[in-house]
């Protein structure tokens, strides 16, 4: 089976970093924009189901909200990340949320758990993502906190949905 998983979220929240940190177990502190879309591959098996997970990081940024609906097509499921210490990340996720009207398998990140002494989401932050009713990880690309996780989740959920 191959399933594609498209990364959402504005520029700088850390997509990037978290598909690193999966496909190849790496973090790097030097900021690389993604222009367009960058595709990842990696090989996963959830019980005795071998998948190809094929990444679609998808560029942030407001000159970028168009093309999501463009990359995402024929799409499995969607890790929307947000930054815990830019609550402003908060409203192009949503809206790209509002926007995808399939039910598709959809996780939330919290990206950047590793500063979470910097986060500056409120409780009315926490009370508007959890009216999205999609489950929440608090994730680190860098220590690796969650990442395994979040792929594994989500690659379970869209093997569900197709077994």
């Amino acid at each position: 089976m191959k399933f594609k998983v498209c990364m959402v979220g504005q520029f700088s929240v850390g997509k990037t970093s978290l598909v690193s940190q999966y496909v190849s177990s790496v973090f790097s502190e030097s900021y690389l924009t993604t222009v367009g879309v960058k595709i990842d591959k990696k090989n996963v098996t959830v019980g005795d189901i071998s998948s190809d997970l094929l990444i679609w990081d998808i560029a942030g940024g407001s000159d970028s909200r168009g093309m999501i609906g463009t990359y995402s097509r024929g799409s499995h499921g969607f890790l929307y990340v947000i930054d815990g210490t830019r609550p402003s990340t908060i409203d192009f996720v949503e809206e790209t949320i509002k926007k995808n009207d399939d039910a598709k398998p959809s996780i939330l990140l919290i990206n950047k758990a590793d500063l979470k002494d910097a986060w500056q989401l409120t409780e009315a932050d926490y009370k508007r993502i959890k009216d999205w009713n999609i489950p929440i990880l608090e994730t680190s690309a860098k220590t690796g906190n969650n990442v395994e996780n979040s792929f594994s989740d989500l690659t379970k959920r869209m093997v569900g949905l197709h077994a």
